[in-house]
């Protein structure tokens, strides 16, 4: 199958995980599948086709997975995301744009690469999840209560 157009249209799918075995799928007809509101996405393609798609721009729940050079600007049409994962591919991405997603309550992190937190502090309703061994800077801008190391 080369692209998810090729599937059928089942109105009580709302969550999808395209993992690497798609990541050369195109995700043509995706925006057909107006009741997703979880999406996980593994590779740069796919996050680039997916801010064509204003039909799922409806989406609650975002999972970046092994996304090279991740320009998380490309999240800005997402206005209604409430949770946020990245995994990112090589280093961590500039975190700034998700200032621009009003509705993002909870960030989780994964990785080895240091995040900087510093321009998400005025975010007053955002938790951030930091996975075991993820590095981060910019934590001393935030209530203990809103950041959450798991293990």
């Amino acid at each position: 199958m080369e692209n998810i157009g090729a599937l059928p249209v089942c109105d009580q799918v709302t969550g999808l995980d395209l993992m690497s075995e798609t990541r050369y799928m195109s995700l043509e007809g995706l925006e057909r599948w107006t009741s997703l509101r979880a999406l996980a996405l593994y590779g740069a393609t796919h996050l680039r086709q997916l801010n064509r798609m204003p039909a799922l721009h409806g989406l609650e729940t975002l999972r970046f997975f092994a996304i090279p050079d991740l320009d998380l600007r490309l999240t800005a049409p997402l206005t209604v995301l409430r949770e946020l994962l990245l995994l990112p591919g090589d280093t961590a991405p500039d975190l700034a744009p998700l200032t621009e997603l009003p509705s993002l309550e909870t960030l989780a992190l994964y990785g080895g690469e240091p995040f900087d937190l510093t321009p998400l502090a005025g975010c007053a309703n955002l938790t951030v999840q930091l996975a075991y061994g993820t590095k981060v800077t910019g934590t001393e801008h935030f209530p203990p209560e809103r950041i959450v190391r798991t293990h």
